[in-house]
């Protein structure tokens, strides 16, 4: 029924598998387990490896697993079940279910690199046994391992497959080094096309030889018809160069066709290409009049991100300019070309940037500057204006007198950060509950409750009574030489007592434990003792009691004045006098209801009580418990004092005046 050690494939017949399997693997698909979206179908060679390793050690099958860093459900990777060989057709095999893996789980932590494999015998069939083995690391995000269903008739030969096993962990480091290998080759590619193709271009100490360097270059490589850079923003894009033209006409209508599709691409901050799908949100009209004009089959026009010497201001660059690409063969501008096309921008922008503002004369240079600076001072727009208007509001500054803090207030209630919940094991009925909400528990000791176990109890003994039965009959026919009767009745002997230890874990389960440190927030049953619960109702809830945070209800007119990072006081109602200082973490994006009034749950952190050292240790009063309520102001700056009086009445003006 089982192979023997003498049958493992021979070194030749590896090679030839592993090419079969390699090959195999590479079309299949990876399997996903656990929560979050679907990988895409694609080429797996993870399954070829697990084939090749089946095929060396005899495995029925083998699945890869990836186990995150921290908490989380395991991903499988890859999957593999073995066929059965040739002559074994009707040998049947110990069914396996689709996570017959997860039983190894508990025994993750003792698989080591380059250590002995972990094996562990399966409760399905008396021959069958699961090995699990080190994969190595996941990209940095966690570990791999194998696990491998195999069966053998005695040590020896579990030993003899386990020991191949091990050796076929080599196909893994493998499997590694050319996925290595493979990225680094593409990636050398991408950079020699890249620097091909800026070249000429850092030769030119001009920007329109620069301009008409990168464009001939471009249009060379992509085979297109005609490449365009212009620059500008919004609806001043203007044509700066086209390729193998020396002298550029803005007025002819081609020209004006090409600055339409630029100012389209801007507007936009968007790549814009011509045929256009059109369920992308993208808009291509200019794109499409100048192909239907001018004859190009394909059209694709690549906004420029950059900033100049007096506009770079740190914050992401915007678009300064484009680029359009024509090509009139019938093969479109493919992702790869485009992905190149950008990494080229992205190098050559600042140059041609800089060589621009350089070419401009002195007045323009100074022009620029000034109008840069009054820019930062007061935005983007309407510079001189804005200018003017900054010179009257610091008149008025002077004048103002004082400034106080803008608080935003709001009440707030304590809750736990984290909250244990205590769940009923299975069916049955409570028999005693020892704690009610506000006791302090000790985890791993104190008991909350215990289910009613007598039914579990007196199954316990019907059990016993029956494996002794089984027992005796095993042993009975051990004595009359009846081989077939013994085995029946031994196995039935080892069903019973599988059976046994899942009523002891029952019975064991019925008492439960508090699963941290903490006070019980949720859980009165002394006065409904009795009651029948099923499996998985939460029966306790356990809170620590040393984290704790505060939700806010910042009311609807002023949650914009609350932002991440903020800080502020808060008091319980009980003890005005005792303030605590908190950090704001997190805005709740949708509001809530809260007597009759729009307001916005914000979450805050307690960081310290007010007048402590900086950097002082905090130790959370004895009054922060969940629930209570008080008062919470958060800091959200200094302002005119009297903007604090009159902005209530201005913003309701506003509002009925609609301006």
């Amino acid at each position: 029924m089982f192979r023997q050690p003498s049958e493992a494939p021979t070194p030749t017949q590896r090679s030839s598998d592993e090419q079969e399997a390699s090959r195999a693997g590479d079309a299949g698909s990876a399997t996903h387990a656990g929560p979050g979206p679907q990988p895409t179908p694609g080429p797996n060679p993870w399954s070829g490896v697990l084939a090749v390793q089946c095929r060396m050690a005899g495995a029925d099958a083998a699945v890869m697993l990836r186990l995150p860093s921290g908490e989380g459900e395991p991903q499988v990777e890859a999957t593999f079940v073995a066929p059965t060989p040739p002559g074994q057709q009707g040998v049947a095999k110990p069914a396996l279910s689709d996570d017959w893996w997860r039983p190894m789980l508990e025994h993750a932590d003792k698989v080591k690199p380059l250590g002995r494999a972990v094996v562990s015998q399966r409760r399905e069939a008396p021959e069958s046994w699961s090995v699990m083995l080190w994969a190595g690391e996941a990209e940095g995000v966690g570990r791999r391992l194998e696990v491998f269903a195999v069966r053998a008739s005695d040590q020896r030969e579990l030993g003899h497959r386990v020991s191949l096993l091990e050796v076929s962990r080599t196909l893994i480091d493998l499997r590694t080094a050319q996925a290595t290998a493979d990225r680094a080759q593409a990636q050398a590619a991408a950079g020699e096309a890249v620097l091909t193709g800026i070249t000429a271009f850092n030769a030119a100490g001009k920007c329109r030889a620069a301009a008409m360097a990168l464009c001939n270059d471009l249009a060379r490589r992509l085979e297109a018809e005609r490449v365009s850079l212009g620059f500008g923003a919004g609806d001043a894009v203007h044509l700066h160069t086209v390729s193998d033209t020396e002298h550029v006409q803005r007025r002819m209508s081609v020209s004006r066709d090409i600055e339409a599709a630029m100012e389209e691409a801007v507007d936009q901050d968007a790549a814009v290409p011509w045929p256009c799908d059109p369920t992308l949100p993208i808009v291509a009209r200019a794109a499409g009049e100048l192909a239907s004009r001018h004859g190009a089959k394909h059209i694709v026009t690549l906004p420029l991100r950059g900033a100049t010497r007096h506009e770079s201001s740190g914050d992401e660059a915007e678009a300064v300019g484009a680029l359009t690409i024509e090509r009139e063969v019938d093969r479109a501008i493919t992702a790869d070309e485009l992905d190149e096309v950008r990494r080229v921008l992205d190098l050559v922008t600042p140059r041609l940037l800089e060589l621009r503002e350089r070419d401009r004369w002195v007045g323009a240079r100074w022009a620029s500057g000034v109008r840069w600076v009054g820019a930062m001072a007061v935005g983007p727009k309407h510079t001189w204006a804005k200018l003017l208007a900054v010179a009257v509001f610091a008149v008025a500054a002077v004048v103002t007198i004082g400034r106080g803090t803008d608080w935003v207030e709001s009440s707030f209630v304590i809750e736990p950060v984290v909250q244990r919940v205590v769940p009923a094991p299975a069916d049955g009925y409570l028999q005693d509950a020892f704690v009610e909400p506000g006791d302090e528990v000790i985890g791993g000791e104190t008991v909350l409750g215990r289910l009613d176990t007598s039914e579990l109890e007196v199954r316990l003994a019907q059990l016993v009574a029956e494996r002794s039965a089984a027992t005796s009959e095993a042993d009975m026919a051990w004595r009359e030489g009846d081989a077939a009767k013994r085995l029946v009745a031994q196995a039935r002997a080892d069903e019973i007592s599988a059976q046994i230890d899942l009523v002891n874990y029952q019975i064991e389960r019925a008492e439960l434990i508090a699963p941290i440190d903490g006070v019980v927030v949720m859980g009165d049953w002394r006065k409904e003792l009795g009651t029948p619960v099923e499996k998985g109702r939460v029966l306790f809830e356990v809170a620590p009691l040393d984290r704790y945070r505060a939700t806010m209800m910042v009311p609807e007119s002023r949650v914009f004045d609350v932002w991440p990072g903020q800080t502020g006081e808060l008091a319980a109602a009980a003890l005005p006098g005792q303030k605590l200082a908190f950090e704001v973490e997190r805005v709740h994006p949708v509001a809530e209801v809260a007597d009759q009034t729009n307001v916005f749950p914000v979450k805050v952190r307690l960081i310290g009580r007010v007048g402590d050292e900086e950097g002082a240790a905090f130790e959370p009063p004895s009054w922060v418990r969940p629930g209570v309520e008080g008062v919470a102001k958060a800091d959200a700056g200094r302002k005119p004092w009297i903007w604090l009086w009159v902005r209530d009445g201005v913003n309701w003006v506003r509002m009925k005046l609609w301006w």
